[in-house]
């Protein structure tokens, strides 16, 4: 018999971040940290700047930010419709950006990278994204 690959968990080891009130959790690298959580409508901003005080104040940085859509920009409606996901596309500061919509749970991801690399990291802290409620 031949041997079956086993399939490596690139995010075993990881931090988890857990949110009861918003009933989501998700992992990020140990490199990265929660910069700003439970303010306004940011649930929670988790970038590879330490110092990061929040992504409107010290742009470039590489960002993952989940938020309530209270804030909800109409820009981003397509004939009344909301666009689910933008995909990654340069709409701030030049800093290729992507935001996902999940309406149903009245949350927003924004995903900010300055560069190819983070964008695939910023695709596996998505990827461990879920609600948990």
């Amino acid at each position: 018999t031949c041997p079956v690959a086993q399939a490596v968990d690139e995010t075993a080891g990881w931090e988890t971040y857990k949110n009861d009130k918003y009933g989501i959790q998700l992992k990020y690298p140990t490199s990265w940290k929660v910069v700003n959580q439970d303010s306004d409508t940011i649930i929670v901003e988790i970038s590879d700047n330490a110092n990061l005080t929040g992504i409107a104040s010290n742009p470039p940085s590489n960002f993952f930010l989940v938020r309530t859509i209270g804030d909800l920009d109409l820009g981003k409606l397509e004939d009344g419709v909301l666009k689910i996901d933008s995909g990654w596309t340069n709409s701030y500061a030049n800093i290729p950006w992507r935001v996902i919509y999940k309406q149903d749970k009245n949350i927003n991801i924004v995903m900010g990278s300055l560069n190819l690399d983070t964008q695939q990291t910023e695709e596996k802290i998505l990827s461990t994204f879920k609600f948990i409620k």
